[in-house]
């Protein structure tokens, strides 16, 4: 979306992409994990019982406590709401410069996207705190 891609085009449907996978999907909310019995428990009261398990909570943006993260044009990315409204800013005031601050996962790749639209003539910067890109993700070596 922020790099003029459209909706379906930039995010994963689980609708196709799970059962072609042999994923299933299950809405529901954990209440215990037993790791002794390598199961987990659900609201609804059923288990599911586990090989391996991968908590995967989501998460939000961290917003780094400096002046100027509420001005207009700084904006977090986590939802296709925050990249609709990216999205029209950059067609509206046609910003040259794009500075990306944190080289984690959604950063990089959007920073990527972005770079890739030659006609717009983006000029695009991504700083770390961290000595490598994905710190959270990669090995040093890796991330070298």
């Amino acid at each position: 979306m922020v790099a003029g891609l459209a909706p379906g085009e930039a995010i994963v449907n689980p609708d196709t992409m799970f059962p072609e996978n042999g994923i299933e999907m299950i809405v529901n909310r954990v209440e215990d994990v037993d790791a002794e019995k390598k199961q987990v428990r659900l609201a609804d009261g059923g288990k599911i019982p586990y090989d391996k398990l991968v908590l995967g909570m989501g998460s939000r943006p961290v917003v780094p406590p400096i002046e100027g993260t509420d001005l207009d044009g700084v904006f977090t990315m986590r939802s296709l709401t925050d990249a609709e409204r990216i999205h029209d800013y950059m067609e509206q005031r046609q910003p040259v410069k794009l500075v990306f601050v944190g080289a984690g996962f959604i950063s990089l790749e959007v920073a990527a996207l972005v770079k890739d639209m030659e006609s717009k003539g983006f000029e695009v910067d991504v700083i770390e705190l961290m000595d490598q890109p994905l710190p959270l993700m990669l090995d040093p070596e890796l991330g070298a």
